[in-house]
């Protein structure tokens, strides 16, 4: 038996949850994010970990990382930052999106993984220039249609720990997006129409409630990642076959029955998840046959 290896680190300057190289199933950020020894300027590049610091020259602050400061609120000043880019507020104790961003023009990537924000307001539809959103791991149980509006994402990262969350449609309309994570969202389905999502690359909709998978989400030619795990999904399409550039495919925790005979066709994967599933020992053998060059995990105790 190979073993699957799961080390997903998660981001601090690198944003991506996925190694490169041994990709991982959907993990909440404030698990991963390391505590640094103190605060690290770089003044030159426009990075500032240090409040005070920024405080005192904020036209040369693009990078601010906040993140482990123990903030219940973003500081005032820091809606005043006209030219900075990357927001990083993961780890803190925010009970509340900030509604003070919306002066922030250059704003491109805003981190807040790892807080008590209960809603998504209106406001995140001002953040026009917006490329990154990480809202992972809060209690999340509302999120505005606004969010619709930031038509230039590439990348929205949304996960909550409250169980009464209601999911917000609008997101299936931003197209532009290429890395997608929508976990614990009480998600019932996914529309066709995610077949519009055509630069996607990374799709984790696990921890919700899907049933069935759509077809276009086989239509996505692009996709290099697809994890649906702990969902209710008996079946899986035959349309599985058209990523051929599918590395990592996750269907644990689904009382999934059967593969399609296109998943033998995926030469390009790498990582496939399939424990607490309902295969056969006569499948699991044929995928362990079909698939030499993948790492497969059957049973959690795969997983190092």
């Amino acid at each position: 038996m190979k073993y699957l290896y799961l080390p997903c680190l998660y981001l601090a300057l690198s944003t991506a949850c996925f190694s490169q190289t041994k990709m991982a199933p959907c993990v909440p950020s404030s698990q991963k994010t390391a505590v640094k020894p103190g605060p690290v300027n770089d003044i030159g590049n426009g990075y500032f970990e240090e409040l005070e610091a920024a405080r005192g020259m904020p036209d040369k602050v693009r990078h601010l990382n906040l993140q482990n400061a123990q903030l219940t609120e973003v500081p005032a000043f820091v809606s005043q930052l006209r030219n900075l880019e990357v927001l990083d507020l993961s780890n803190n104790r925010i009970g509340a999106f900030p509604e003070n961003l919306r002066q922030l023009v250059s704003l491109r990537e805003l981190y807040l993984n790892g807080n008590r924000i209960q809603e998504i307001p209106a406001s995140v539809g001002d953040l026009a220039a917006l490329q990154k959103l990480y809202v992972g791991d809060n209690p999340l149980k509302k999120i505005s249609p606004a969010i619709g509006r930031l038509t230039g994402l590439t990348h929205l990262w949304l996960t909550s720990t409250d169980k009464d969350v209601v999911f917000q449609p609008a997101i299936w309309t931003l197209t532009n997006l290429e890395n997608l994570k929508l976990m614990g969202l009480n998600i019932s389905s996914v529309p066709e129409s995610v077949r519009n999502m055509k630069r996607l690359k990374e799709f984790c909709v696990s921890n919700n409630r899907i049933t069935t998978l759509p077809a276009g989400i086989f239509d996505i030619a692009g996709l290099e990642y697809l994890s649906f795990g702990k969902n209710r999904i008996k079946e899986i399409p035959e349309g599985l076959g058209h990523l051929v550039q599918l590395n990592y495919l996750g269907l644990y925790g689904n009382p999934i029955q059967s593969v399609p005979e296109g998943l033998y066709s995926l030469l390009a994967l790498r990582w496939l998840a399939a424990w607490d599933t309902d295969l056969a020992p006569e499948t699991k053998e044929k995928i362990t046959k079909e698939l030499p060059f993948a790492n497969i995990a059957f049973t959690d105790t795969d997983v190092r």
